[in-house]
């Protein structure tokens, strides 16, 4: 049978079973017409989990479907090595026993993010092509002892669990960098809410100082202007105002500092000598 309708890559993936003399039409036009729908439903659930993903309960009911799609996937993955043991010969009962192991193998960087879904797919994909080989009868087309296909048949469980070490340790490795950039977040939001914080009192400490501070340079100017008081007095009047000068200064300097910080810096185009700075 020929797909010329079919890109080349997916050509190569059904080539297996691409013999309708080996394979009955009824089995082989069920197999790819499930695939098709099981490959439609994965494409319309994968839209449906980033859809639910603000809502949790949805996103549960999501990857509970999801997972049951790949299910079915690796089932009807899984049972190509009985339809070859059934039908085919080595090389078809080989070439789908790669085929598949591939698709496991690359399932890991697809959806190993939802392990659950994962483990649904590569478990029935990989326990069913490892009965395929145990429960062959295929010996004498195979031309080699019963022991080969227990052999490649523990071959496949090995690889089952290398691949779900593999997708173990890629799910942990997601969940702490999660993690870290939540932490990262949370450590970021603090330190701008300490930041506001601290600007607010600077500019809360900075306007309560300034009232009572306007009171005291009020009385030293009174003072200054009043000639009843001697010349020690009148010296002491303006060291108060002198002072009181430079406190207004710091006060009006942690005054813009808190306009920095809170992005409200306002600039006023002033006259001014170049050489006192």
């Amino acid at each position: 049978m020929h797909w010329p309708y079919l890109p080349g890559f997916l050509h190569f993936l059904l080539l297996p079973l691409s013999s309708t003399h080996l394979y009955p039409p009824l089995v082989f036009n069920s197999w790819i017409a499930l695939q098709i729908l099981t490959h439609v439903l994965r494409f319309f659930g994968g839209f449906q989990l980033v859809a639910s993903s603000h809502d949790m309960e949805k996103y549960r009911r999501s990857v509970n479907q999801f997972t049951a799609i790949l299910v079915i996937s690796g089932m009807l993955w899984g049972l190509t090595g009985f339809m070859a043991a059934r039908w085919g010969n080595n090389l078809h009962h080989l070439l789908i026993l790669a085929v598949v192991t591939g698709l496991v193998g690359g399932s890991i960087s697809t959806i190993s993010p939802i392990f659950k879904a994962f483990m649904g797919f590569i478990i029935p994909a990989t326990v069913l092509q490892s009965l395929s080989f145990y429960f062959s009868s295929n010996v004498a087309v195979m031309g080699r002892e019963p022991f080969y296909e227990v052999f490649i048949s523990l071959l496949i469980l090995l690889y089952m669990i290398v691949i779900y070490q593999a997708g173990m340790t890629l799910q942990k490795s997601r969940v702490d960098t999660l993690d870290l950039q939540n932490a990262l977040q949370t450590s970021k939001e603090r330190a701008e809410w300490a930041s506001n914080a601290k600007s607010r009192f600077l500019s809360s400490i900075s306007h309560e100082l300034r009232t009572p501070l306007n009171a005291i340079m009020g009385f030293a100017q009174l003072l200054e202007l009043d000639e009843t008081l001697d010349r020690k007095q009148h010296e002491q009047a303006e060291q108060i105002m002198h002072a009181s000068e430079h406190l207004l200064a710091l006060i009006s300097q942690v005054l813009e500092l808190s306009r920095i910080e809170a992005g409200d810096m306002q600039i006023h185009a002033v006259d001014f000598e170049l050489s006192a700075l």
